[in-house]
């Protein structure tokens, strides 16, 4: 009977050691590394559209999917106005601030300086 028990006992442990990686396994080395990676290629590319947006004479855009920024959004032969202007700048720049964090991160990590678990 005690022999039972210990069975039962062992498969009750090797379910919830399998629940609790399967609960872990957003937060692996791995996935953190490949969540990482993707957030750079997604911010380069935000980046990217803000720049073209700009270039285009939409000027607008923000990268952030407000869409409370309809200003400024006509046709390519429209002069932004100043503040426009400004205000594009300061969000390409919080854009880029975020690409070039990711970035650093990234590199960090593929040199070995992510400290700890590794």
């Amino acid at each position: 009977a005690q022999l039972l028990s210990a069975h039962a006992l062992e498969r009750q442990w090797r379910q919830r050691q399998s629940d609790m990686d399967h609960a872990l396994a957003p937060f692996s080395p791995a996935a953190l590394y490949q969540a990482l990676a993707h957030g750079v290629q997604e911010q380069a590319q935000v980046c990217q559209a803000m720049e073209d947006s700009f270039l285009e004479g939409g000027g607008g855009g923000g990268g952030r999917g407000d869409g409370a920024r309809g200003e400024g959004g006509g046709g390519a032969g429209e002069l932004l106005t100043e503040r426009e202007v400004a205000e594009w700048v300061k969000g390409y720049r919080e854009a880029k601030v975020l690409y070039y964090q990711r970035q650093e991160r990234k590199e960090r990590w593929d040199e070995g300086r992510v400290g700890g678990w590794r």
